[in-house]
């Protein structure tokens, strides 16, 4: 089974920095599996609890707000890019983050690595019969 992080269905519901690394928690994220590409092909939505952790980060921007919903985002790990949909788990490697969230704010957060942290077991959202989300 394939899996993917969907960025702009997910929620950014805290960031936090401490010693040089930040961590961004999304509660929930929103995790596509199918036995295809993620995303793309059919399959099921699930929502999950987890951290993202920058180490050796700086951050460009900060909320006005916590929660709010990412409209928006690329992700560059060591060179690639992913737009919206990220590999889950996530790419190992130099990460650059950038979001656009709800009401035009932007977050960018640059590490020497991303490292993804599941906080609860997926839980079921839906069915998706294929095609490219929104």
């Amino acid at each position: 089974m394939n899996s993917a992080l969907e960025l702009h269905d997910s929620t950014l519901s805290a960031l936090s920095e401490s010693d040089g690394e930040v961590t961004l928690a999304l509660r929930p994220g929103y995790l596509h599996m199918s036995e295809g590409r993620p995303g793309v092909d059919s399959g099921t939505g699930w929502h999950f609890d987890l951290d993202l952790r920058f180490p050796s980060s700086s951050v460009e921007g900060r909320p006005s707000r916590l929660p709010l919903e990412i409209a928006d985002s690329s992700l560059v790990v060591a060179g690639v890019t992913f737009e919206n949909h990220v590999p889950f788990p996530v790419p190992i490697g130099a990460a650059t983050l950038t979001l656009l969230l709800e009401g035009g704010e932007r977050l960018v957060i640059r590490g020497s690595a991303i490292v993804s942290v599941p906080r609860r077991e997926p839980q079921y959202v839906e069915e998706f019969a294929g095609g490219e989300r929104g």
